[in-house]
């Protein structure tokens, strides 16, 4: 009886000891991840600032293709119009 009492502390102490180092282990872990967190703030900031700055890039860019574009259907449309004109003996 004596025998299986000093094995079932034993085992309580290693249970104990095991709780312990798990507490110890979980709170090394919260910290870690407050910590990640804080630098994926810092990162997902200066991507949001990078993307938003490319976006502006593209829409002048956009801006500016649509302006050559439309100019040179405009050009295109009274360019034909000329032929048309010159073919049908118009002018």
């Amino acid at each position: 009886m004596e025998h299986r009492l000093s094995r079932l502390e034993v085992t309580t102490q290693h249970i104990q000891d095991d709780l312990r180092d798990l507490r110890t282990d979980v709170g090394e872990f919260k910290a870690e991840m407050r910590e990640f967190k804080g630098e994926m703030r810092g990162e997902m900031r200066d991507f949001r600032k990078e993307v938003r700055s490319e976006f502006r890039d593209v829409r002048h860019q956009a801006r500016t293709d649509f302006r050559l574009l439309f100019g040179a259907i405009i050009s295109l449309a009274v360019g034909m119009a000329a032929l048309m004109a010159k073919g049908f003996h118009w002018v």
